[in-house]
């Protein structure tokens, strides 16, 4: 006499196999759409279709890993470039990690998410490249790229003036091709570094803290506009190194040569709209600075502050004092003479409703007698006004 299994227990054994059957295709999917994502990420075929689609703006990166859809996307070698009828720049970034939409990408978003990056350098130069035209019917690419933080920033490039050195940035990028570029940096620090002007250091950065943010629109025709796009806030303490490099920027032919003059300079830019702001300010100092023009010997240290008051009634107003004290010049034929200090003073007003300043400049000097002489130009409606000697 047999007897038969209940029937529960007769379908178990094969249920247990198709759900395995069911799990090892789910496996063997995910795998094959890990090693095809991979694949695409690495050939260059992601790019390809991206460079296709988004005129100007090119993504590239050399190495690519990502273990979707738990893990984050590995990039090395990636760089960012942005090109118009203007301006051409180039973030490149030695290795960085993120959250990343893949779903996003059948939209034509590119939405990363808190991206860490090491290793970076930023090129900005003027481009005459021909304004390209679009498709009529052709959906922008969008790239959001939110809460960056890029450590060691080697190089910030913007054609004849470079910094080189380490910084730290955080914030975010919202390009709209052909509609509108945002970059948000809450904070900017610098650790130190130099300035360059045309290949020449000319200061040494001591310390920069600073928050910026642009927010330029397209322009059909013109391309993204930067009238007044930029606006944020830079403190900065410098050292000047001494001024021989100006000498390169006057030209061989130049009837005067400048030495020496190295110094220190304390900063503060407060910015709205590509324009300065209440509150600005800048304080600087430095060692004797030789002139030379022809037979003219002039040797003297030097002082400039230049400063906007943060309260003030009517429209902002600014000053300048550039001073020199004590100058000692000399002749062909070694003849001394000394003056305590020569000064230039420019006071400036912006008008009501206008971007614009007036500005009402004056010469100060005195002798070692016990008198002074002072001139200046124009007054602020455009009269010649004089201050009489004393």
């Amino acid at each position: 006499m047999t007897v038969s299994p209940p029937p529960d227990v007769q379908d178990a054994g094969p249920r247990s196999r198709r759900w395995r059957r069911v799990a090892l295709w789910a496996l063997v999917a995910v795998a094959v759409l890990e090693v095809a994502l991979n694949v695409a990420l690495n050939t260059g075929v992601t790019q390809a279709i991206m460079g296709r689609a988004t005129d100007r703006t090119q993504l590239t990166w050399q190495r690519a890993w990502w273990l979707w859809p738990v893990g984050r996307l590995h990039l090395k070698g990636f760089t960012l470039t942005q090109q118009d009828a203007n301006v051409w720049w180039k973030v490149e970034v030695d290795a960085l990690e993120a959250g990343m939409s893949l779903t996003g990408l059948l939209r034509k978003r590119v939405d990363v998410d808190g991206i860490t990056g090491h290793g970076a350098s930023f090129h900005l130069e003027p481009s005459s490249a021909p304004e390209q035209p679009s498709a009529p019917n052709s959906k922008p690419w969008v790239i959001h790229l939110k809460d960056v933080t890029l450590h060691q920033v080697r190089e910030l490039d913007f054609s004849r003036v470079r910094f080189a050195g380490a910084l730290d940035v955080t914030g975010t990028l919202n390009l709209q091709s052909r509609e509108r570029l945002q970059v948000d940096l809450p904070s900017v620090r610098v650790a130190g570094g130099f300035i360059e002007v045309d290949g020449k250091r000319v200061a040494r950065l001591e310390s920069l803290d600073s928050r910026a943010r642009l927010d330029a629109p397209f322009r059909p025709g013109k391309g993204y506009d930067f009238s007044q796009s930029l606006g944020g806030q830079v403190k900065t303490h410098l050292d000047v190194l001494p001024l021989d490099w100006i000498n390169d920027q006057l030209g061989a032919s130049a009837p005067v040569s400048l030495h020496g003059g190295a110094g220190r300079v304390d900063l503060d830019v407060r910015m709205q709209r590509n324009t300065l702001e209440p509150g600005s300010q800048l304080k600087a100092s430095g060692a004797a600075l030789d002139l030379r023009a022809g037979p003219i010997r002039a040797q003297a240290p030097w002082s400039l502050e230049v400063s906007m008051p943060p309260e003030q009634q009517g429209q902002p107003s600014g000053s300048l004092r550039l001073a020199f004290a004590p100058v000692r010049v000399s002749g062909a034929r070694g003849n001394d003479v000394e003056v305590p200090e020569v000064a230039l003073t420019v006071l400036a007003r912006r008008r009501e409703g206008r971007q614009a300043w007036t500005w009402r400049p004056s010469c100060t000097w005195r002798r070692a007698s016990p008198w002074t002489c002072a001139c200046s130009t124009r007054g602020w409606g455009g009269r010649s006004r004089s201050t009489p000697a004393t």
